[in-house]
């Protein structure tokens, strides 16, 4: 009768618990359930990095367009020329004086308006992924369509479209563009 006994408390002690089979299927149907859940993790800190680098090229657009807005229509000085002048230095924008001195212009990586790289050094954020264009061009207006290319010399026109484009330069977002009219009046 001890063993009896004794084999009753075994049964119920078994019955209370786990087997290994049982713990190793649990610990499988988990696998199978957090895999996706991982995945969809990944998915999200991805659209957050996306949505920030695209905050950063829209920052560092209007910068720019802010920069170029506020040089005078035209080249103060009487070396008229459209585009930057012989005499202005292309790596330091301190001395473009006018809005199509902007014309044309591309740069990776972006720099300050003094000519400090934004490469995470001396101070400087680290923007050595985006790369800036710029386009200036004389337009006239064309009712009701908007603007079309001026027909005549470009110096002679009355307005210029400025038109930022920020990327990166792995093409990982969509470009930022900024568009606006400058006028001579």
């Amino acid at each position: 009768n001890i063993w009896q006994k004794g084999m009753q408390k075994r049964r119920r002690l078994n019955r209370q618990a786990f087997t290994y089979a049982e713990i190793l299927m649990a610990i499988i149907v988990l696998a199978i359930a957090i895999v996706p859940l991982l995945g969809q993790f990944y998915i999200g800190f991805q659209g957050n990095k996306t949505g920030k680098d695209v905050t950063i090229a829209a920052n560092l657009a209007s910068g720019i367009m802010d920069e170029i807005r506020s040089k005078a229509f035209e080249d103060p000085d009487a070396n008229k020329k459209f585009g930057p002048e012989p005499d202005e230095d292309t790596s330091n924008r301190i001395e473009w004086d006018d809005v199509d001195d902007y014309n044309g212009w591309t740069e990776t990586p972006p720099k300050t308006i003094d000519g400090q790289v934004m490469n995470g050094t001396g101070g400087q954020p680290d923007f050595s992924i985006f790369r800036y264009e710029v386009v200036v061009e004389s337009v006239e207006p064309d009712p009701p369509d908007g603007w079309k290319p001026y027909t005549g010399q470009a110096l002679k026109a009355d307005y210029k479209r400025i038109i930022v484009t920020v990327s990166k330069t792995d093409n990982s977002i969509t470009p930022v563009t900024l568009t606006t009219i400058r006028a001579r009046y």
